[in-house]
């Protein structure tokens, strides 16, 4: 009898144990919001950072970690540097000019932290003079390394509530911090529904923004995750059998369980639920309801139904048209500053910051001369500036202009034009930034100085208008690849893009779902029109996505990739790079083999139709493969790969994995060794247009030959004239 209560008592201590096991996560700040060291200026000044918490955590404790310096001019006991959780203090350190450079720990209390974006804020006041002295001396300075900050939670997850609403707010949540993950769990075999299982990845991944989502596929539950379980009623009725459970499948079917698991207790096995991990089923009587199920699944962007599982009777898309998408912008139409997610914003102070519209502008735009893009600014400023006062407009981090604010009455400004030109603008993402420079008339030494007036309010109704422009472009660029997944996503939803898995196994299934998730969050719409298949169709005319290894992928295609895999290989060098920026090639032909460490990300013309793209990740073995394919989602990585050839080397470190929990890191380089070609509207270029931006030596030397043609017809014609004139051939006296 004491033995049993002895297991007893083990029983009960492990089963708290485990009830009250915490998770933990420690990050750097820079993985939450894109922070760099930041300099606080004049005696007043602040710095916010949104600080998201998922619906999903239970936190017990968190911390903040970070350093500073401040300027060694400072008085210490009027200078300080407060931290305020939504409006709280939580501390407030003295800035000592003896001692300039601090570390800070602070705890950010619980009861603070609510589900949802939190302000995190450092605020500085700080003085050089106990009397006079001026605002903004070039001495009121304090930096923050926000770039070497670090944030730790601890935390628990919550049960997921049973309901179709959770997956719009809770289950895949885009303020996840955590680098998520998610098992797939699809019919083998089946090439129509690998393709669903990709548009739900797709779906997945548009819920999580921009935070990276790691796909797996098993044939069987993963207990660490959220899992997804896609296929027809047979295939997932004969599943769920083992866990005892039975679904009415009559029409397309999503249902949320808790992950059911396997427990062995006292010699039998029984089947337990894990609250705080989900089930999700998607499912249909037959291929076509299965379609309509999951397209039902990728557009829940509402918190409804609240019932478990919802049965889909009808389901319409709205139209879409060729490059649109996440925060697009349409040419030839004025898009107010409101529907750029700006909202009315005024500026107060000596340093009030600055105000920032985020907009994506098709990557493949034809920029012409003497186009401008017109912004036309509405905005309101105080009474009593000194004539050196302006709102100064930034375009991706550059100054481009300066509005002169020369009113000591203020005033009400409407339709301001300012115009910039089109070759300013990025393909892809660009930012428009609006930052005042407010001085007070009065700034005479020991004058008395005041902030009060200092405002400038700038309102949603500006606007933006770009001009009509063509869609021409010089391939191959890699880098568009990580703008807006550019040129898969001409057509927002994937339309005429083939996903080639030569061999479809776990590692290179999970490779594809990942690469389709990379695109999906660039675009911000699901592809619902993109399809994966084992084989290139005949007459294929769309953009190919191939994923493989170097025995499994099509010769055809590897034969004309930039570095020519085959029984011997074709090696690029870069030699040295000239003033024009181009790269002299040295081409090596060599036995040779590709490293388990490395992956290979390549861009070239399409051999089925002029104008289309093959991108291709190609590694020595499917784990090579699925790792490529998480590299490609490391923002490092993105922003390194360029040109049509990037060698990514995969390297362990041991410090990272203490600090993280990923032990990989990742090298790149790139080359541009191919030949270029023209992508255009569509993808439709002429066969003869494209062969003469290939080869530009065969262009010019065409341009040659027609000079020479057209001088030698001429000097014929001249002589002909001539013989005419003087039949006997003397000349004329």
């Amino acid at each position: 009898m004491t033995g049993y209560k002895f297991k007893f008592i083990l029983a009960i201590f492990a089963f708290l144990s485990m009830a009250t096991r915490a998770e933990t996560l420690t990050l750097p700040l820079y993985d939450i919001y894109p922070v760099e060291a930041t300099d606080l200026r004049c005696i007043d000044s602040k710095y916010n950072i949104p600080l998201p918490i998922p619906d999903r955590w239970d936190v017990k404790r968190a911390s903040l970690k970070f350093s500073y310096i401040n300027s060694a001019s400072l008085l210490r006991k009027n200078s300080q540097l407060v931290v305020r959780l939504n409006g709280t203090p939580l501390a407030q350190m003295k800035l000592d000019p003896n001692a300039p450079e601090a570390h800070a720990e602070i705890d950010l209390p619980k009861l603070l932290l609510q589900p949802g974006y939190n302000e995190l804020t450092f605020h500085v006041s700080q003085h050089y003079s106990e009397q006079c002295e001026l605002p903004c001396a070039p001495e009121l300075w304090t930096r923050i390394k926000l770039d070497e900050a670090e944030i730790s939670f601890e935390y628990d997850l919550k049960p997921v509530p049973l309901s179709i609403a959770a997956i719009a707010n809770f289950l895949f949540d885009a303020k996840n911090i955590s680098k998520p993950k998610v098992n797939m769990i699809t019919e083998s075999g089946n090439q129509e529904v690998l393709t669903l299982g990709g548009v739900v990845a797709s779906g997945v991944a548009i819920r999580y923004d921009y935070r990276p989502v790691q796909f797996s596929t098993s044939e069987k539950l993963n207990l660490n995750m959220d899992n997804v379980l896609l296929g027809t009623s047979e295939f997932v009725a004969d599943f769920l059998s083992q866990y005892d459970i039975s679904i009415d499948i009559s029409k397309p079917h999503i249902q949320v369980f808790h992950l059911p698991y396997k427990e062995e207790v006292d010699g039998k096995v029984e089947i337990k639920q894990n609250l705080k991990r989900a089930l999700l089923v998607i499912t249909g009587v037959d291929a076509k309801q299965l379609q309509i199920a999951v397209k039902s699944f990728d557009i829940l962007s509402l918190p409804f139904p609240d019932s478990n599982k919802m049965q889909v009777h009808e389901f319409e898309l709205p139209e879409i048209a060729l490059y649109s998408g996440k925060q697009m912008i349409t040419p030839g139409a004025p898009y107010p500053f409101k529907k750029l997610s700006y909202e009315t914003f005024t500026f107060r102070g000596f340093s009030s910051g600055n105000e920032t519209l985020n907009f994506r502008v098709p990557p493949d735009f034809l920029i012409k001369p003497n186009q401008y893009v017109d912004v036309s600014l509405n905005f309101a400023y105080g009474a009593g500036f000194r004539v050196d006062s302006v709102l100064k407009v930034e375009l991706n981090g550059h100054y481009v202009y300066s509005i002169h604010l020369d009113n000591p009455r203020g005033a009400l400004v409407s339709n301001y034009k300012v115009s910039l030109p089109t070759y300013l603008f990025e393909g892809g993402i660009n930012e428009l930034s609006f930052s005042p420079v407010l001085t007070p008339l009065i700034t005479e030494n020991c004058s008395f100085i005041h902030a009060e007036n200092l405002f400038l309010t700038l309102f949603d109704s500006s606007s933006l208008t770009f001009p009509e422009m063509p869609h021409q472009i010089e391939m191959p660029r890699l880098d568009l690849l990580f703008v807006n997944g550019f040129p898969f996503t001409r057509w927002p939803d994937g339309y005429q893009t083939l996903v080639l898995l030569p061999e479809i196994d776990n590692h290179h299934l999970a490779a594809a779902y990942n690469m389709i998730s990379i695109l999906s969050q660039k675009n911000g719409y699901p592809l619902l029109g993109m399809k994966i298949a084992t084989e290139v169709p005949a007459n294929f005319d769309g953009e190919i996505l191939m994923i493989g290894t170097l025995d499994t992928l099509p010769k055809r295609y590897l034969e004309l990739a930039p570095l020519k895999f085959g029984d011997l290989n074709r090696v690029p060098y870069p030699v040295y790079q000239g003033l024009d920026k181009k790269t002299a090639l040295a081409f090596n032909t060599q036995e040779s083999k590709l490293g388990l460490n490395k992956g290979v990300l390549m861009q070239f013309e399409s051999p089925e139709k002029n104008g289309r793209s093959v991108v291709m990740l190609v590694a020595k073995n499917g784990e090579a493969v699925e790792r490529l394919s998480l590299a490609l989602q490391d923002s490092s990585v993105q922003a390194a790969a360029k040109f049509d050839l990037a060698l990514i080397d995969f390297i362990e470190d041991q410090k990272k994995l203490e600090l993280t929990g990923d032990p990989w890191r990742y090298a790149v380089s790139t080359v541009n060794a191919g030949g270029n070609y023209l992508t255009g509207k569509g993808g439709k270029i002429s066969p003869a247009k494209s062969v003469l931006t290939t080869h530009p030596y065969f262009y010019w030397g065409l341009v040659a030959l027609v000079i020479l043609l057209l001088g030698w017809t001429l000097t014929r014609l001249l002589g002909k004239q001539k013989n005419k004139r003087n039949p006997d051939g003397h000349d004329d006296v």
